[in-house]
Formats: C-alpha cells, structure tokens, sequence
C-alpha cells in the first residue's frame, strides 16, 4: 500500500485541505484505499494567502470534508493526479 498527500483546493469555502491518500497498486491498477483529511488552511480569497491553519482531530470532522470533496468530484481528480505522479516516478 502507498501513500500520496494531496491537497483540495476548495474555492467556495475559501479553503485548501491537505489529504492524505492510501492507494494499492496492482497491475496497472489504481485502488484509493482511504481519503484522510489531515488540515484545512482558511485563506483570503484575493490574495490566496493563509491566514488559519486548523489540524482535523475528530472522525466527524474528516468525515465532513470527505463527503464535501466526493460531492464536489475531488475522488477522479485525485485518481488522475496520482496516475500522473506514478508515471512521472516510474
């Protein structure tokens, strides 16, 4: 099992959330294992600066911001961004 860190940026809620992604790799074939949130840093919208940096602690919490990434498609975006890590390393 691999582990690849991520970030989400999520432009409505002003926001970048660090991911920590579990995957198996087999034969070509790319399973996510697990989505962990890990931090979610608050920023300004104009300049994208952070001004906030909160760790998430509670399974509730990671479990919000799993849902809201899935809602907003975040689970293909992560399969092609880690693809092309894979193939860049390979």
């Amino acid at each position: 099992m691999g582990v690849y860190n991520a970030n989400w940026e999520d432009e409505e809620h002003n926001r970048i959330v660090e991911l920590s992604v579990e995957y198996l790799l087999d034969d070509d074939q790319l399973q996510l294992v697990n989505v962990t949130p890990l931090t979610v840093n608050f920023v300004d919208p104009q300049s994208r600066v952070s001004h906030r940096t909160l760790r998430v602690h509670t399974e509730s919490g990671r479990q919000v911001l799993r849902n809201a990434h899935l809602r907003k498609g975040g689970i293909e975006r992560l399969e092609q961004e880690l693809r092309s890590s894979l193939q860049a390393n390979a």
